[in-house]
Parts: structure tokens; C-alpha cells; sequence
């Protein structure tokens, strides 16, 4: 999961609210500087979100963090994990920002808070228990970390360029079709079949395939994929979690040609058949090439926070870790 380059569109977007600062425990210290608990909240919060919405999934469902498993971890221990990297490295950041003689004086500053009170993240944030303190600390770092790329960017030490957006494009995207099977309705969320009914068409359709039936063809008169008609020539992706994940690691499994076993996700069974990458002189035509320099950046980004972090001395507090909990 890029879980970070999800948060930190976030963090640049909402900056910096009030201060309140009596919450004095702690999650970890980075070169001797603490994370609060009600900072890494914060943190742990929009993770929450960004898991749940990705699964399909209700960020109130206790069955959902506590039964499920990733690579034998808990869903609820995935996000506190990623929460915890997430906070220390915005603390790496802010800290870096520093020492390039980036502060958090100023009319923009002013402005920034006063646009934060109003921001929907910050509302978000509030309704599901995160302190005025632990959102002034998380977004101060975001707006030293704004500030800081901003700078790298101006002074090319990050670089953005027609040709190499070109090439990130056709080393890292795909096209693929499928054809869907719908478990539940993706708007309602109503069941629509059973997991086994939808499976047996999905298999159904696959021996036709291997049969010689056209896939565009069944693809008309069998999908129920609600955007088949405004992408007829299929989805064009990368790795950063437009689709789900079972959907973009099948994706990824197959070769230009082949089509997928049946793939499960929350919304039904898909049968995937990956095609030559359309070029990216027509993508560019009906898609915003904005978010692939964004990519670019995020990546460059991450590689500078792992040099960094190599250096960085970081102390987890276990006692505190243990007690964050899913309520």
C-alpha cells in the first residue's frame, strides 16, 4: 500500500490549526523529539480511513480491523504500523525543514490556520477524536514539509520533466479490461448475489474465453461494471490505489494478452485480460498528466526521507504503542 503518498495529500492540503498542548504522552521519539500520542492520532485516523475506503469497508466495522489478515497481521496492527511510520517521518521532515532555516513565523503561516478551521479534514478529524493539540502538532509538520519539497522543487533538487513523465508512465502503467460480477451494489451496498453465484459466472465466463469467445464481446453482455461505458477500452493504471488492491495485484500478475482466474473484491468477482499499454501521447489526451508528476515527486520525495531516516535515531514507546486500539 502507498498509504503515505495518500496521507500526505492530506497534510499539504490542510496545514495548521490552534494550539493546545496538555497532552504531554507519547508514541516515539525521533533524535530526542517526542510524538505525542494525540499527534500520532491524527495520524492513525486517516490511515483508518484510507484502509477502510480501500476495502469497501465502514470504518465502524469491529469485525472488519480485528478478523482480517495481511501477511499474518492484524488489519488494526497494519494501521497502527503504518500511523507510527507515517508520524515519524513527518517528524523527519519537519526536522530537515528546520535546519534548511524553514520556520513557522509569518503572515502565511496566519493564513494557513485560519484556512485550516475551516478545512473538511480538520472537521473529519475532530468528529472522530482528535485533540486541537494533535492536529496543531501533525500540521505544523505538514505545512514544514509543504514548504520544504516546494523549496527542493524551485532548486531542481526534485525534478519534474515532460520526458521523464513519459517514461514513469510506460514503466509503471497498464491497461487492463475485465468483465465484473457484482456481489453487492457498489452505490447501496444491498446484496446483489452470493459470493458462490458470482463465482460460477466468473468461471463460466473464463472456459468461454478459452473457448474462443470474444472478451470485448462478453464483456458487453455480461459485465456489470457501472463504468464500462465511459471506458470501453478499459482502465489505465498504476500501483497507487485507483483500484483496489486485488484488483491492481492481479492486474500486475498478468502478461499483455492473458486473462486472470477469478479475482475477489469487496464489490464482486472480476475477470481481468491485460492489453498493450495505450500510448501515452492519446492518454495524455483525456487524463490528467498532474498526477503522474505527482507520483514523480512523491517518489523523489520518499527516496530523500529514507536517506535521512538511515541516520535518524527513533525510539518506539511500547507502553503507549500497546494501549491504541481500533475505539
Amino acid at each position: 500500500m502507498k498509504i503515505l503518498k495518500f496521507i500526505s495529500l492530506f497534510l499539504v492540503l490542510a496545514l495548521l490549526c490552534g494550539c493546545n498542548s496538555a497532552d504531554n504522552a507519547y508514541i516515539a521519539k525521533v533524535n530526542d523529539e517526542v510524538i505525542k500520542t494525540s499527534e500520532y492520532k491524527y495520524y492513525f485516523e486517516i490511515v483508518k480511513y484510507s484502509i477502510a475506503a480501500t476495502a469497501g469497508t465502514s470504518i465502524n466495522d469491529s469485525a472488519f480491523w480485528a478478523s482480517t489478515d495481511i501477511n499474518g497481521k492484524s488489519v488494526i496492527e497494519i494501521a497502527k504500523e503504518t500511523a507510527l511510520d507515517d508520524a515519524v517521518n513527518a517528524t523527519i521532515i519537519a526536522q530537515q525543514a528546520k535546519k534548511e532555516g524553514i520556520s513557522l513565523n509569518g503572515n502565511d503561516v496566519k493564513l494557513q490556520i485560519e484556512n485550516a478551521k475551516k478545512s473538511e479534514l480538520a472537521t473529519y478529524l475532530k468528529q472522530n477524536g482528535v485533540t486541537d493539540s494533535g492536529l496543531t502538532l501533525a500540521l505544523n509538520k505538514a505545512y514544514l514539509r509543504a514548504k520544504l519539497f516546494e523549496k527542493y522543487k524551485n532548486e531542481n533538487v526534485i525534478s519534474v520533466t515532460d520526458e521523464n513523465i513519459s517514461n514513469f508512465y510506460n514503466e509503471n502503467y497498464l491497461t487492463v479490461k475485465h468483465i465484473l460480477f457484482l456481489t453487492k451494489d457498489p452505490s447501496t451496498g444491498t446484496v446483489h448475489r452470493t459470493d458462490a453465484e458470482a463465482l460460477i459466472l466468473a468461471n463460466d465466463t473464463i472456459s468461454k474465453i478459452k473457448n474462443g469467445e470474444n472478451f470485448d464481446e462478453l464483456a458487453k453482455t455480461l459485465s456489470e461494471d457501472p463504468g464500462l461505458a465511459t471506458n470501453p477500452d478499459g482502465y489505465t493504471i498504476t500501483d497507487n490505489g485507483q483500484m483496489v488492491a486485488e484488483f491492481e495485484n492481479a492486474a500486475f500478475e498478468l502478461q499483455i494478452g492473458e486473462v486472470s482466474d477469478p479475482v475477489k473484491t469487496a464489490y464482486g468477482y472480476h475477470v481481468l485480460k491485460r492489453e498493450p499499454l495505450i500510448p501515452f501521447d492519446i492518454f495524455k489526451q483525456t487524463n490528467n498528466i498532474s498526477d503522474i508528476a505527482n507520483e514523480i515527486s512523491a517518489d523523489a520525495e520518499d527516496k530523500l526521507v529514507k536517506e535521512w531516516k538511515a541516520s535518524t535515531k527513533i525510539e518506539k514507546n511500547e507502553s503507549e504503542y500497546n494501549k491504541i486500539s481500533i475505539s
